[in-house]
Formats: C-alpha cells, structure tokens, sequence
C-alpha cells in the first residue's frame, strides 16, 4: 500500500463495494473475523496494536469519510464503541506504517468476502413476498 495516503485501502474499500454506513457491533464482529486473513506483516516484537483492530479502524475511518491517516487516527480516537479497540488509539503514523506495509491483495480479498456473505445473509433474512393479494 501507498506509504503517503491510505489511497489503497481507500480503492479496496471502494471496490469491495462496502457501504458508507457506520458499522454496528454485529457488522464489527464480522469484519473482525474477515480480516483475521489478512497477514499482519509486522514483526512479533513491538506490536501494540492488532492489525484486525488496526484495520477494522482504519475502514469505519474510511466509510466515514476518512482520507488520510490523520483523519483516519482522528475518527479512531472518537469511534463509537462498537468498533473501538481497548486500549490507546493507534497513532496516525501507526495506521500510515501498517497500512503501507499490509498486502492489499489479501485485504481486498477479506473485505470482498465479507461484503458478500454480508449480502447473502441480508438476502436469506428478507422475507418472501406474498404473491396473492
């Protein structure tokens, strides 16, 4: 990812197809869980933040209008809590390092997946349209 913008996340965001809705406590879950398959490209040593957590940020930060990793620390500090993470909010030179380093494939591919289980979840709860009226 571009080390001087979160401009790859932005397009993984974008071409997900995620919807520019905050996210609530089950969708965080979920997102939680999806991007688990991102590999966090960090060394063990040093690490203070998880990189789910990290990420699952950085996208409510970018659903929210976020375009920078200032913007992106800024909205982390202030989310709601079904999407905060315990402990300190991760610095915006925290979120600009690991999102230049995180594989972007493999984010647009966790976020995709979830995007579409998403769906098929919403269209498995809809109920039937009755035809007779």
């Amino acid at each position: 990812m571009s080390s001087s913008s979160p401009s790859a996340l932005l397009n993984a965001v974008s071409e997900a197809g995620l919807p520019p809705e905050s996210l609530g406590a089950a969708e965080s879950i979920g997102l939680l869980q999806a991007l688990s398959a991102v590999p966090d490209p960090r060394k063990a040593r040093g690490r203070r933040h998880g990189l789910q957590s990290i990420l699952l940020l950085a996208v409510g930060a970018v659903l929210a209008g976020a375009r920078s990793y200032a913007a992106i620390a800024q909205w982390a500090a202030h989310a709601e809590q079904a999407v905060s993470v315990c402990g300190p909010t991760p610095h915006a030179t925290t979120f600009g390092r690991v999102l230049a380093a995180v594989d972007a494939a493999a984010l647009q591919r966790a976020l995709t997946g979830w995007v579409l289980a998403r769906r098929q979840d919403r269209q498995r709860q809809r109920p039937a349209c009755s035809a007779a009226r």
